[in-house]
């Protein structure tokens, strides 16, 4: 389902180049790292596999958020894709596999807030089994 999943987050962009250990269960890595081909615009794709009604898998998914930041403004990102343009918005898709408590929703959207200040384009979605597709995590 996360290759579903991210693919579907992001349909515009065409070429996954980068694809690692997914999830919250990998809290280093970056879960997929994909491009547009016309705009050279990255987007780092972030799967919320676990629930987070565990303060656990909470912690690890704002140790994996930084993991995102620190892999872009350290220049790794655009030190291991050059063909990146690094004058666009890079986009961070974070993909929960199952809907967030309502309670966690306040804190998820000050980390969304958190990343736009720091000049990332945020997506925050979950998926839908009713639809069998993705919807944006905010009302």
């Amino acid at each position: 389902m996360n290759a579903k999943i991210a693919i579907a987050t992001i349909c515009l962009f065409a070429t996954a180049s980068l694809v690692t250990a997914a999830g919250l269960a990998a809290p280093d890595s970056i879960d997929r790292v994909l491009f547009h081909p016309r705009t050279k615009q990255a987007a780092l794709v972030l799967t919320v596999d676990r629930p987070l009604d565990v303060e656990e898998n909470e912690r690890r998914l704002q140790g994996k958020v930084d993991a995102y930041i620190s892999f872009v403004e350290s220049g790794r990102l655009q030190a291991m894709y050059s063909h990146v343009d690094p004058n666009v918005q890079v986009l961070i898709a974070i993909v929960f596999e199952m809907p967030p408590p309502p309670l966690l929703l306040p804190k998820l959207l000050a980390t969304k807030a958190q990343l736009q200040q720091k000049g990332f384009e945020v997506r925050m979605q979950v998926y839908d089994q009713t639809i069998n597709g993705l919807r944006n995590l905010e009302p």
